[in-house]
């Protein structure tokens, strides 16, 4: 499991540096972490699979839309419109 940037535990930092780059910084450091594990022998680069929810789905769907990293990928109940969800959401969540 990743704690991605803007994830909770790390201080506020950690936790904003995520504000306006949604699909960005999680993605890149998701595709960072297989870099990584690749490169320690611990895993096949080659056959690496993304999977998350909600926020996480999102991640997915950017993941496999722009980057090259990931063979496959399950997006569970994932954002799909951050823009129409922005919409109809409470502000924390927007």
């Amino acid at each position: 499991d990743l704690n991605y940037r803007g994830s909770s535990g790390h201080g506020r930092a950690y936790r904003q540096a995520l504000h306006l780059r949604w699909g960005e910084v999680d993605v890149e450091d998701a595709c960072a972490v297989v870099d990584h594990l690749g490169a320690q022998g611990l895993v096949d680069p080659t056959r690496a699979f993304i999977r998350g929810g909600s926020a996480g789905g999102y991640t997915v769907l950017c993941a496999l839309a722009f980057r090259d990293v990931f063979r496959a990928g399950a997006s569970l109940y994932g954002v799909s419109d951050p823009l129409a969800l922005a919409k109809v959401t409470h502000k924390f969540e927007a």
